[in-house]
């Protein structure tokens, strides 16, 4: 079923997904039907881009999108002409530098994609955007504030990368959904994915009280199997800046976290998982999962209106 509009209106709101064939696109698409239903326009971001091959050459694996006039989208300048919603140039972001970026001596944002150069552009009317992403985590920010300014839009959608988290802490006031395709082959593999997921944007946020009563280490970059090896039997806490910092096994994810021994600074919103089901029995699949991490399911089979295991 097409998820709520208001989950994602007037917010930004990063989708990213476990593995390739997750249905990430197909979720950021339906919460834009169902924007688009609702009567919002929306701000859409593609975060790189994941193809190998060049759409200009007849191979496409850019996202592509429909939209409706007043949209606002980002995309590649060599891709322009192929685009019928009558795109209208807003800005171009390697060109967008302000004063305050040369005395705080920043690195604006390069505006540079796979495919070249990226422009801003508002849709004039209804019909297909390809959409084209920076290639930089920190030119997100940059680029979705400019959106906003000169378009007037709140309402942001962030197609993510796959199997990468780190683009939440680029985007720390995001909400972050995660989109999964479970098959016949593969369910058991998806259920335990979800599961140490859910143990990472779950984590509990570092209190700072709690400092003076507890051993802890608190880590200004990444934590790895490494560096976790070297202070497991001291058995005290790790503390991170966020989930996407954690770069652990899945065993050591969920054995850290089942023993409140692994803390972030900053906690991610999270909005829910979105699950594809392929030759899968929904019931069988729901009852496999924890019923905390069921619970964080916000949507079952986009564009299908049954839910696995309730009744119509």
């Amino acid at each position: 079923m097409l998820p709520a509009s208001d989950w994602f209106a007037r917010r930004i709101s990063l989708v990213t997904g476990l593995g390739s064939g997750s249905g990430k696109t197909t979720f950021t698409k339906a919460a834009l039907a169902s924007l688009h239903r609702a009567g919002e326009r929306c701000i859409i971001i593609s975060a790189g881009f994941e193809g190998g091959t060049d759409p200009v050459n007849g191979v496409s694996r850019v996202p592509v999108f429909q939209v409706e006039g007043g949209d606002v989208f980002l995309t590649a300048a060599r891709l322009l002409p192929l685009l019928d919603c009558a795109p209208v140039i807003m800005d171009v972001p390697s060109r967008t530098q302000t004063l305050a970026d040369e005395s705080q001596q920043a690195r604006p944002p390069r505006g540079m994609s796979a495919l070249g150069p990226l422009v801003m552009v508002r849709a004039g009317r209804e019909g297909v955007a390809l959409l084209a992403g920076p290639s930089r985590n920190d030119d997100l920010p940059r680029i979705i504030q400019r959106a906003r300014e000169l378009s007037g839009i709140s309402t942001v959608l962030v197609d993510g990368s796959l199997d990468r988290i780190s683009q939440i802490s680029a985007l720390p006031e995001a909400t972050l959904f995660c989109s999964v395709m479970a098959d016949k082959a593969g369910w058991q593999r998806a259920v335990h994915r979800m599961t140490v997921f859910h143990a990472l944007v779950t984590l509990p946020v570092w209190q700072q009280q709690a400092a003076a009563m507890e051993a802890s280490v608190e880590l200004p970059g990444l934590l790895t199997s490494e560096l976790y090896g070297s202070i497991a039997a001291n058995r005290v806490a790790v503390v991170v800046d966020d989930m996407a910092h954690v770069f652990l096994s899945d065993q050591e994810v969920l054995a850290l976290a089942s023993q409140r021994r692994l803390h972030v600074r900053r906690k991610v919103t999270f909005g829910g998982f979105c699950v594809v089901l392929r030759d899968v029995d929904g019931i069988r699949f729901r009852q496999a999962l924890r019923p905390d991490v069921d619970a964080a399911v916000c949507c079952w089979n986009p564009y299908v209106h049954e839910t696995p295991g309730v009744a119509a």
